[in-house]
């Protein structure tokens, strides 16, 4: 890698996200002192890098700390193919032909079984057991485990007494076997919650209930349900009604006055011939009260949430906090400030645009002999949200140099850069721990465990020389 390449990768994170606002290749290139082409082409190697499990081995007979967290990280994000219930890994010999010739074989002793009795049954079901141990030492997909895993079930429980037990247990065991290397091979290429349903739905069909395996379909199923809560949490953040976004833009950029926006998100209802003869009509009220507060629940969490679509880009205009301010409410008005406060810090964290972030908190942090209760609670939400800013700050360069190494010298700046931090946002020593447990990295590849940097780091380098 040249020197130039690793000075424009040292940046390609921001410049992929100024292309993202509007900016142009050839002006960034300009900034940066490098060619128009030599940007584009670190641009596309940073948006189209993907990264695998092979790359584990790439980093774990490194002893740098930097590799050691890549490492770790790694093995975190693909845990989902590697669960704790799998069999050891196996390499079975590939010999596909003769697999096909003895799985046809037991096909057609399977079906001639079908109505027989006896020595006759006894003598078919043999050779099938036969064959299964003949095939134990060679790879056998997955649909042949699910054709022997039928054939075994099947077994008339009248006959059961006329075969050979050990070779039941043996040809369980077998079929056991191939069965957990070959779905954890399947998980291990999952890259979607749908295909990790459709494998669930699979066993399932096929009746796939064995005890020495149950264990590793019940992880499939919580992490299905967990995938569909996760879905129903985050339903609001994405699929935002046009009312909400209209109102959401007003504020924004003025053209609505608060009551107007929660007149769109909250439209009155036009009431029934039968809600008009009610005698109750005080529970009718509260109700649609209630559902007007989640509404403008919805919209606050939305402008938190989804910083890349309503970026608040001057958070200290007067004009913008007064708007959201008078449209939050509350019972007093330090309370809706409160409330502002943390809407835009997640707003400009969730844009990574920290250093706005810093502004935001230290402008509405006052000092001074004569400042006020309400300014006092106001610093301690700042100064909570200031931990908050070190745990997103160092999370984000962490991952982001994870993700994408540049040099051994770049990994000692970024660890370098990381303690400074802590330094600076005032994290003592002995709360190093518990800090590196709040950082979080992102999730796993289906989205569904956290990973923080407490479970990454090397322990005994917290403290000591990293």
């Amino acid at each position: 890698m040249t020197d130039r390449q690793i000075h424009i990768r040292k940046f390609i994170h921001v410049v992929s996200k100024l292309v993202d606002e509007g900016y142009s290749v050839e002006e960034l290139a300009k900034k940066l002192q490098v060619s128009t082409e030599e940007v584009q082409a670190e641009l596309d190697r940073y948006r189209n890098f993907q990264i695998d499990p092979s790359m584990i081995t790439k980093y774990e007979n490194s002893n740098t700390t930097m590799d050691r967290i890549r490492c770790a990280y790694l093995k975190k994000y693909f845990s989902f193919s590697t669960p704790s219930t799998r069999s050891e890994h196996i390499e079975f010999k590939s010999e596909p032909e003769k697999v096909q010739e003895k799985m046809k074989f037991i096909e057609e002793q399977i079906k001639k079984g079908l109505g027989l009795s006896g020595k006759e049954f006894y003598d078919c079901y043999s050779k099938i057991f036969e064959t299964i141990i003949e095939i134990e030492d060679l790879h056998i997909s997955l649909e042949d485990c699910y054709t022997l895993q039928t054939f075994i079930e099947r077994i008339p429980d009248e006959e059961h007494g006329n075969l050979n037990k050990s070779d039941i247990k043996r040809s369980k065991r077998i079929i056991t076997k191939h069965f957990l290397q070959e779905l954890s091979k399947r998980l291990s290429q999952v890259s979607s919650p749908e295909e990790l349903e459709a494998i669930y739905n699979e066993c399932i069909k096929h009746k796939v209930d064995n005890h020495s395996y149950k264990g590793l379909l019940d992880l499939v199923q919580q992490k299905l349900l967990l995938i569909k809560h996760n879905r129903a949490q985050n339903r609001m953040y994405s699929d935002i009604s046009p009312q909400m976004h209209k109102a959401i833009h007003g504020l924004l950029d003025g053209s609505l006055t608060p009551d107007e926006a929660k007149k769109i998100i909250n439209p009155p209802k036009e009431p029934t011939q039968a809600s008009s003869q009610s005698t109750k009509p005080k529970v009718r009220i509260k109700i649609r009260s209630e559902e007007s507060i989640d509404r403008t629940k919805n919209l606050i969490a939305i402008v938190g949430k989804r910083g890349d679509l309503y970026p608040i880009y001057n958070p200290m205009s007067p004009e913008i906090m007064d708007r959201f301010c008078e449209f939050i409410g509350g019972k007093t008005k330090l309370e809706a400030r409160v409330i502002y406060i943390n809407m835009v810090f997640r707003n400009l964290c969730y844009g990574e645009r920290f250093d706005d972030a810093i502004e935001f908190l230290n402008a509405n942090n006052k000092v001074g002999k004569d400042i006020s209760d309400e300014q006092i609670t106001i610093n301690r939400k700042v100064i909570e949200l200031r931990k908050t800013l070190a745990r997103r700050e160092i999370g984000a360069l962490l991952l982001e140099r994870i993700r994408h190494k540049i040099s051994d010298e770049d990994d000692k700046e970024t660890l370098d850069m990381i303690f400074k931090k802590m330094t600076q946002y005032k994290i003592s020593e002995d709360k190093r721990a518990d800090f590196f447990s709040s950082v979080k990295l992102g999730t796993d590849q289906l989205g569904i465990s956290n990973i923080n940097l407490g479970q990454v780091f090397p322990k005994e380098r917290i403290y000591g020389d990293y």
